[in-house]
């Protein structure tokens, strides 16, 4: 009886396991599609720059080195989808697949995860880039965050 209940413990803990894998790669697949569709607008963006005579050398590199993080990330959500958990039967303990801990399907999607967001990074580097030279420079925005502090803070004072 008591092995039966392990192991229908460690097919309902596969089960929980495969449910939540699976939506962590939906999440990051749609974020992976979202990045994507950045690379485009941002490619369409440099070609207007570099048409209107502007030096875009250094954005490509920033989109370089952008593309890069997001390959990389789509080969790590990959290996992520990859993953299944060891079976419960005992014939599968020699075998070559790696158990698997399937307490937490966040903990090993962790490599994925961290790729995603440093691709997302290196794509809003870019677009900063491409917004400073656009002149629509953040720094402007930025100025207006202390003047409203300060007025609350005198009017807190009267």
């Amino acid at each position: 009886k008591k092995n039966m209940k392990d192991d229908m413990k460690k097919k309902m803990e596969a089960k929980t396991f495969e449910i939540r894998k699976n939506a962590l790669i939906k999440e990051l697949s749609q974020a992976l599609k979202n990045l994507d569709s950045v690379d485009t607008r941002v490619k369409t963006r440099i070609d207007k720059l570099n048409t209107e005579g502007k030096d875009v050398t250094s954005i490509k590199a920033l989109l370089a080195t952008a593309e890069d993080k997001l390959n990389k990330a789509k080969t790590d959500v990959q290996a992520l989808d990859s993953i299944m958990p060891a079976s419960s039967t005992p014939s599968t303990t020699g075998s070559s697949t790696p158990e698997v801990d399937l307490s937490k399907p966040r903990v090993i999607g962790n490599t994925a995860i961290r790729s995603v967001k440093d691709a997302r990074d290196a794509f809003k580097k870019v677009v900063e880039a491409i917004a400073h030279m656009s002149g629509n420079k953040s720094e402007r925005q930025a100025t207006t965050t202390p003047s409203t502090q300060s007025n609350a803070s005198t009017t807190s004072t009267q």
